[in-house]
């Protein structure tokens, strides 16, 4: 495996782990010290909407919400 590609492979393993982190509500400040992240800036780059649930808001009868 070229060194590039590994990195990449890397890369895309950290994001899923740090964004079902993200998912699962725990702290920024917690997930950025368990992958190094020497600012919290780095870590909220995961703070992704989370589609199926605002679609479920946007397009459903709003119960969710009440």
């Amino acid at each position: 495996m070229r060194p590039k590609l590994a990195r990449e492979k890397t890369r895309s393993a950290e994001r899923l782990r740090v964004q079902r982190l993200v998912d699962a509500d725990f702290p920024f400040k917690v997930i950025g010290d368990y992958v190094g992240h020497r600012t919290p800036e780095s870590t909220e780059m995961y703070a992704k909407v989370a589609v199926d649930a605002l679609r479920e808001v946007a397009l459903g009868d709003g119960e969710m919400i009440l």
